[in-house]
């Protein structure tokens, strides 16, 4: 092996564990909101590295096929990218979107409710007349299943069950997250 291989050799492994960091660092980012499945979904993209890898050391004699300079500079070029756009990208933009989607569902649940009452003109003695289909409520960094359940209740008494709250008072009813844990920021679910 000469010494332009030997350099290139160890390029390519430092590349290639570099890459399996940047999947494990995504994979850590993903697991806060989606759990612990992601990691096989992880290892789907670990799986090409971890090869070449492999192919590194038990082909040391000729790591290099015909056409991997072309592949290998298509490599550095998406890796970088990766690189330039990570704090864009991973910077609690996962946990974001799914505190996001529960804020949104709250509110299409809240305006559903508003637009009953209006149509009508009473309150609805539970959620499922004023809805078709009451949405899944997955609050992320707790420990609540996700759920479309709801706990009609007539004040305010948040039990932390991780469901919808109706608090079904005839002068103005309330939707609320029945959860006392806090999101990314410090605020409480219940407050939404």
């Amino acid at each position: 092996m000469n010494l332009k291989s030997i350099i290139l050799t160890c390029f390519a492994c430092l590349s290639y564990l570099s890459s399996l960091l940047i999947i494990y660092l995504a994979g850590l980012e993903l697991a806060v909101v989606s759990g612990p499945g992601i990691w096989l979904k992880m290892s789907v993209f670990a799986v090409p590295f971890i090869y070449l890898l492999t192919r590194l050391y038990t082909k040391r004699d000729k790591p290099w096929g015909t056409l991997s300079g072309l592949f290998f500079v298509i490599y550095l070029f998406c890796t970088f990218s990766v690189l330039i756009a990570w704090p864009g990208l991973f910077h609690n933009l996962p946990l974001k979107s799914a505190v996001g989607a529960q804020a949104m569902n709250l509110k299409q649940v809240r305006d559903s409710l508003s637009r009953y009452i209006e149509a009508n003109g009473t309150v609805p003695p539970d959620l499922s007349s004023a809805l078709s289909v009451i949405p899944v409520i997955k609050i992320p960094l707790t420990p609540h299943k996700a759920s479309s359940e709801v706990r009609v209740s007539t004040f305010a008494d948040i039990r932390d069950t991780g469901q919808w709250l109706y608090i079904a008072d005839s002068s103005a009813p309330v939707i609320l997250i029945d959860c006392t844990h806090t999101d990314h920021e410090g605020n409480h679910w219940s407050s939404y």
